[in-house]
C-alpha cells in the first residue's frame, strides 16, 4: 500500500473527526452508503476475541467476532457458518490503515472487503459502534435501502467547500432555504466538513441517502420529512451564526425550532442582539443630549457554543 502523509475523514453520527496519520492511510470522504456499497460484506458482531499475529512478516490484528445471521446485511455468503467464530484481520498499524481499535466486548456494524480468502477491516471502512448508528441508518440497512441503490447510476460527490457555484445550472437552485450555499437537495453533493463546522446535524450521513428519481431524472438526497427539517434546521444554524437571520427578533420564535442545540443558540443570539441595540439606543440617546458618550470597546461575542 502506498505510504504518504494523509488525513482520514470518519463519520460517526454525522460527527466527524479528522486524524492525521503520519506516512499512512489516505481515505476519501465517503458517505455511508458509498462504503456499504464499496463493501463485501455488512453485518453487526460482538468482539469476541483479539489477537496479534504474523502473517508473511506482516503484523495484524485477528479479531474473532460473534454475529447473528439476521443482522446480516451484505456478503452472507462469505461468513462463516459458525456464528462464534467468524475471523476478521485488520494491519496493526494505522499507517496502513488498519483498524486495531476496536474493543472486546462493544458490538460494531462492520463492512469491509474480501481479499485473499480473508475478511478484511480497514480505517476506510464503515465501522461504528452498533449503539451510535443513528435509527434511520439501522432502517436503511435492515430493509435494504442502501443495498438496493447500490446499482444506481449515481455519484455522491464528497466536497468541503460551496456547493452552489459549482452547481448553478438550474436557476431554482439557490432559494431562502439554501442560501448558506453549503448544501442542496438538488443532486448528491456531501459536505459534511460543514456540518460539523456550524455545529449542526449531519442531514445526509444520519437521514438520507442517494437515488435515482425517475420524475426529475437525476440523482436527489432521498427526502422525508425528518431530512427536510434537518435540512431547513441546518440552514437556519448557519443563518443565526453568520449573523444573517433577520427574521429571529423574538426569543419567542425559537420556540418553532426542533433541534435543541439549535433553539439554544437561538436564544443566546437574540439576547446579544437585544443587549446590542440597548447600548445603541443609549449611545444615541446620549450623542442627542450633547452627553459625553461612553462607547463600549468590548467586541460583540458571536460564539454562541
Amino acid at each position: 500500500m502506498e505510504r504518504a502523509t494523509a488525513i482520514i475523514l470518519l463519520s460517526f453520527i454525522g460527527l466527524f473527526t479528522i486524524f492525521s496519520i503520519a506516512d499512512g492511510c489516505n481515505c476519501k470522504i465517503n458517505h455511508p452508503q458509498e462504503r456499504f456499497c464499496e463493501a463485501s460484506f455488512a453485518f453487526v458482531g460482538r468482539i469476541k476475541h483479539i489477537e496479534v499475529v504474523d502473517i508473511d512478516g506482516l503484523n495484524f490484528m485477528k479479531y474473532t467476532v460473534e454475529y447473528s445471521r439476521t443482522e446480516v446485511f451484505k456478503g452472507k455468503r462469505l461468513l462463516s457458518r459458525d456464528r462464534f467464530n467468524q475471523i476478521l484481520l485488520t494491519p496493526f498499524y494505522g499507517s496502513l490503515c488498519g483498524r486495531s481499535n476496536l474493543r472486546r466486548g462493544l458490538t460494531y456494524l462492520l463492512t469491509g472487503t474480501f481479499e485473499n480468502d480473508s475478511l478484511m477491516v480497514s480505517f476506510c471502512d464503515w465501522i461504528e459502534d452498533w449503539s451510535k448508528v443513528t435509527d434511520t441508518q439501522k432502517e436503511f440497512l435492515r430493509d435494504g435501502m442502501y443495498d438496493s441503490h447500490c446499482s444506481d447510476d449515481c455519484k455522491i460527490y464528497g466536497t468541503n467547500r460551496f456547493v452552489k457555484y459549482n452547481q448553478n445550472l438550474y436557476s431554482d437552485f439557490v432559494n431562502e432555504l439554501q442560501m448558506s450555499g453549503y448544501w442542496t437537495m438538488r443532486d448528491c453533493h456531501y459536505n459534511p466538513i460543514a456540518s460539523v463546522t456550524f455545529g449542526s446535524p449531519d442531514c445526509e450521513t444520519d437521514m438520507s441517502y442517494c437515488a435515482f428519481d425517475s420524475d426529475a431524472g437525476r440523482c436527489l438526497w432521498k427526502w422525508s420529512s425528518n431530512y427536510g427539517t434537518c435540512f431547513n434546521e441546518r440552514e437556519t444554524m448557519w443563518q443565526i451564526l453568520k449573523g444573517a437571520r433577520p427574521a429571529f427578533t423574538n426569543i419567542m420564535q425559537c420556540r418553532e425550532i426542533t433541534n435543541e442545540k439549535l433553539k439554544k443558540k437561538c436564544r443566546k443570539s437574540i439576547i446579544r442582539q437585544k443587549k446590542l441595540e440597548r447600548k445603541e439606543r443609549k449611545q444615541r440617546k446620549q450623542e442627542a443630549n450633547g452627553s459625553e458618550v461612553q462607547y463600549d470597546t468590548m467586541p460583540l461575542d458571536l460564539d454562541l457554543d
